[in-house]
């Protein structure tokens, strides 16, 4: 696979962000959409917390390099964590290495999209909140 390593985070040469860009600020808001599921555990099916706890885990190691410039854990500043390690021609992503593990874009995005997609009625035990009070 071709890279092109420390690829531009701002805008692309048409003016648009880029895709560095827009994924950094998908990292900021997909992780609220889990925080939110995940805080109302009584009102989701066993399953659906099983799967939204997986992607909730993954999201956390990538926000907070983004979010709070530090390893999630960790009060220390990040290095390069939260810059692009590849840039793939090929397969259209990006990739950021975090504690040694190396997270592609879109496959995130894709385990994201897809517990979205997942849920069924039967997931949905109460409403949000109701089997909190």
């Amino acid at each position: 696979m071709r890279c092109l390593t420390r690829w531009s985070a701002t805008t692309s040469n048409a003016g648009t962000p880029s895709t560095s860009v827009l994924f950094w600020l998908w990292v900021l808001d997909a992780p609220e959409v889990v925080r939110v599921l995940s805080k109302h555990q009584k009102s989701l099916s066993p399953n659906l917390n099983e799967r939204v706890g997986a992607v909730k885990s993954e999201i956390a190691e990538l926000r907070m390099p983004f979010a709070k410039q530090q390893l999630r854990g960790s009060n220390v500043t990040i290095g390069s964590e939260a810059f692009v390690e590849c840039a793939s021609t090929e397969f259209k992503d990006i990739s950021f290495v975090i504690k040694g593990k190396v997270y592609w874009a879109r496959e995130v995005v894709s385990r994201f999209e897809s517990l979205l997609a997942s849920v069924a009625s039967q997931d949905v035990l109460a409403s949000i909140g109701a089997s909190e009070s």
